[in-house]
């Protein structure tokens, strides 16, 4: 069984990746796209260049008689997720993984144990198992639906 602070760094490595598969960063709206739902499927049925710079609103989703139209909403959406937030994202989670084994380490020390923050991390100090480490539980969450998550992982 895969321990949760690896399989949650594999997690963070995985998406760091993807961000940095967009060359130059950064997100430009291009295009919004209307979709027919028809018994459950979608399907696209046209695609608009997206006028850069259309004021708040303009754009946003509609539904009606089975057309849903992506348009400005979604646009605001991925720019949020630009790759370069995305990485600087993935940074503070790792600083903030590495703060939780800090604290651990502190608190350690003060039982009498002395083991140190790496030593917590890699699961080489009994008394505080790294699976159970309810802040490591609660960054790992948002990946809970990506494959080898083990729902014992889950914070209760």
């Amino acid at each position: 069984m895969t321990d949760l602070v690896t399989w949650l760094r594999a997690q963070l490595d995985r998406e760091e990746g993807d961000a940095n598969l967009i060359p130059g960063g950064g997100y430009q709206p291009a295009k919004w796209t209307a979709h027919r739902v028809t018994d459950g499927d979608w399907s696209e049925i046209r695609q608009h260049d997206l006028p850069v710079g259309a004021p708040p609103g303009e754009w946003e989703e509609t539904s009606t008689a089975g057309l849903m139209v992506w348009g400005r909403n979604e646009d605001q959406h991925v720019a949020r997720w630009d790759p370069a937030r995305v990485v600087a994202e993935v940074a503070a989670k790792r600083a903030i993984l590495d703060e939780i084994f800090q604290y651990e380490a502190v608190r350690d020390g003060e039982w009498g144990c002395c083991h140190g923050a790496g030593e917590i991390a890699a699961g080489n100090c009994p008394e505080i198992p790294v699976n159970e480490i309810r802040a490591v539980q609660l960054l790992a969450l948002p990946y809970a639906m990506n494959p080898g998550y083990d729902e014992s992982w889950r914070p209760e």
